[in-house]
Formats: C-alpha cells, sequence, structure tokens
C-alpha cells in the first residue's frame, strides 16, 4: 500500500520539482516528488511520478513494492498484448 503523501497517482518516471503536467502545476514537494495543487485531506498529497513523457498511455494501477520503488501497470490500449509492467 502506498505511503501517506503518495495517495494518489496522477497519469503520468519521475519529475523534478516544479514539473508541470496538463495545467497542474507543482507547489512543494509530496515526500521527494513534485506535489500538485489538488485538494486533499489533511495529511495526505497528490504527487506527479510520470505522465506520457514517459510513455504512459492506460496506466491502471501503482504499488510501492519498496520505500521509493514503484510498479506502474499501463494497459497501452484496448489492443490486447499491449500492455506493461514498468518500475
Amino acid at each position: 500500500m502506498p505511503s501517506p503523501f503518495m495517495a494518489a497517482f496522477i497519469l503520468g518516471a519521475l519529475l523534478p520539482t516544479g514539473a508541470s503536467a496538463r495545467g497542474y502545476t507543482s507547489s512543494s514537494l509530496c515526500g521527494d516528488y513534485a506535489r500538485l495543487d489538488i485538494a486533499t485531506p489533511p495529511g495526505l498529497c497528490v504527487a506527479l511520478l510520470a505522465d506520457e513523457a514517459q510513455g504512459l498511455r492506460a496506466p491502471r494501477r501503482i504499488l510501492e513494492v519498496s520505500p521509493n520503488r514503484y510498479w506502474v501497470i499501463d494497459m497501452g490500449s484496448w489492443e490486447p498484448d499491449r500492455g506493461r509492467l514498468l518500475e
């Protein structure tokens, strides 16, 4: 289960602080990642991990397998055999 600072996954490998994608802008850090200006409950934040610049087309799940190590399941498209597992 992702740690609290990674409470959500926004579409989109890792972008530096100050990164923006599809109109989202970074306001600070969410752990080691660029925090996005999206309202969240107290103690949680949303960070941008990756976007289409890294080749994601249809990401469906993110799993933190160890501290600062994540797996992303990307369907790729609705066509068979296009999916992949990214680390």
